[in-house]
């Protein structure tokens, strides 16, 4: 199981896409993790429990920021909307992509080659009536 930091890095990802989120818990900096799909945090710990060295340079995360974000991300979960957001970081990673464009050429070549052949279809159909 990973170490603090290394859950709160390899989790980065998923944090930024509202995929998991920091439950409050009764214990101050301790946090329950939670996910969209339990199975996402199969391989991290239930809990976290935020601490630093040194709490004036470097403070553990606002708990009232971490609300923020378990509420936004239970909303953007249950309205539909991460998935809309996942389409969207997906295209402009392949906008971005030198790879990404040619990827994007051949999904909408073969997206017209889909629309033309049903449409094809179909007059054939009105046809033969």
């Amino acid at each position: 199981m990973p170490s603090g930091n290394v859950v709160t890095l390899a989790c980065r990802g998923m944090f930024d896409d509202l995929a998991i989120w920091f439950a409050a818990t009764d214990e101050i900096s301790k946090y329950k993790l939670e996910a969209i799909l339990p199975a996402i945090l199969q391989s991290y710990p239930d809990y976290v429990t935020f601490t630093t060295p040194d709490p004036v340079n470097l403070p553990v995360p606002s708990p009232t920021y971490l609300a923020i974000h378990a509420t936004c991300a239970k909303v953007a979960h249950f309205s539909g909307a991460t998935q809309y957001i996942h389409k969207l970081k997906l295209e402009e990673r392949l906008a971005l992509d030198p790879e990404g464009a040619e990827m994007m050429k051949r999904g909408l070549e073969q997206l017209k080659a889909s629309v033309c052949e049903a449409a094809a279809q179909r007059e054939l159909e009105s046809a033969r009536r």
